[in-house]
């Protein structure tokens, strides 16, 4: 007696094409497009295969898969009877769909069975989240003055980094600015000998994804690198913020931005508040758009002098703190702009200066007081 097998898998059709791996698993699946037909005695069963080989990964009751690898997968509905398809020859990772397939009449065996070999296929891609996280930085002592040329800046986390498996961390010194890259290091520690506001930035990010060789130390920017990240769809992370530090040139000028600046002389404030100098320091950067323009404003806001009395008939008597080396001589103007009277006021560094203002006719005059690091102009008006 011949009979005809009749058994039939039927087809399925995926519920989501493309399923993206969140914490390393995802779950795919598929939906019965074409009912299959089940003989007395059989059973219908899902597989689970994944490449164009159809490499066998899973056998279940349901089309629904647990996966945990990226790939190209396919599920499959096949009809047998246990009796004469022993599902226990299936060797997962090794055996294949064709494998299978070749048992049974359709693929040329002797086996009734049917086995849906297109399938449902399903793209599985990688986790899209980034877990890369630079982390943010602050400096201790984020005041510096240069000695002997050079001074030695250095940050620390105020918030910690997270470097996944595969990851590398690097910090950059950039001009705090432009965010002008300076320089890398394995360690958040740059020696530098020029004046300026600086930045110190963790950098965390996968060699095989972000190539770091087209930097241009002095010409790239970290906005350039974060352009990069983002343009590209690249998994890093750049803390763009840093640690703010400011390199005072200077001798005369580090005493005197260290005698006003309100935080504080060295930056220890931030050791008990994490980056409270770094804020003010920041504040600086915002308000300004150079180094030296910040000095030159520092310098005319806080060295301010006092002229006493004002009017004056006789003797004008100069109140201003002069420091180290500084020398600072005097003009004094008519409204016509013509020099009347000059000098240097030698007596400053020891308590006030005084100016005789007899020999000058009633009027208004202008007073320029002028060193090698700054110039402070003030009128006057003289009476007889």
């Amino acid at each position: 007696m011949v009979i005809e097998c009749a058994a039939d898998a039927g087809s399925l059709m995926a519920d989501s094409e493309s399923v993206t791996l969140i914490n390393g698993k995802a779950t795919i699946s598929a939906t019965v497009k074409d009912a299959p037909y089940i003989p007395s005695g059989y059973t219908n069963a899902y597989v689970l295969t994944k490449g164009e080989g159809l490499v066998i990964q899973a056998l279940g009751g349901t089309p629904s898969f647990e996966v945990m690898e990226a790939g190209n997968y396919t599920i499959h509905s096949i009809v047998f009877n246990s009796e004469t398809l022993d599902t226990g020859i299936v060797v997962p990772g090794q055996t294949t769909g064709f494998d299978v397939y070749g048992l049974i009449i359709a693929g040329g065996g002797s086996i009734c069975a049917s086995l849906d070999v297109t399938g449902a296929p399903v793209i599985v891609t990688e986790d899209t989240v980034c877990n890369a996280f630079s982390g943010s930085m602050y400096s201790q002592s984020p005041i510096n003055c240069l000695s002997n040329g050079l001074t030695m800046l250095s940050a620390k986390f105020k918030a910690a980094p997270s470097i996944p498996a595969g990851y590398q961390q690097l910090f950059v010194l950039t001009e705090a600015f432009s965010l002008r890259i300076l320089n890398v290091s394995s360690m958040p520690q740059f020696e530098v000998s020029h004046e300026g506001f600086y930045r110190i930035h963790s950098l965390i990010y996968n060699p095989n994804t972000l190539d770091l060789s087209v930097v241009v130390p002095g010409q790239t920017t970290g906005f350039d690198v974060v352009n990069l990240i983002a343009k590209n769809d690249i998994c890093a992370s750049l803390d763009v913020s840093g640690a703010v530090n400011l390199v005072i040139g200077s001798k005369w000028f580090c005493y005197f931005f260290n005698r006003y600046f309100k935080n504080g002389s060295s930056g220890k404030s931030a050791t008990t508040a994490k980056g409270a100098n770094d804020t003010a320091l920041e504040a600086l950067v915002n308000n300004f758009d150079s180094y030296q323009t910040f000095k030159e404003s520092f310098i005319a806001s806080n060295g301010k002098i006092k002229l006493y009395p004002n009017p004056v008939i006789n003797t004008l008597k100069v109140d201003m703190e002069v420091f180290d080396d500084e020398v600072m001589d005097y003009v004094v103007l008519d409204i016509n702009g013509r020099k009347v009277l000059s000098g240097s006021t030698k007596n400053l560094q020891y308590g006030i200066q005084t100016v005789d203002t007899s020999i000058l006719n009633a009027g208004m005059y202008i007073v320029q007081f002028n060193s090698a690091y700054r110039t402070v102009t003030e009128k006057i008006i003289v009476r007889k």
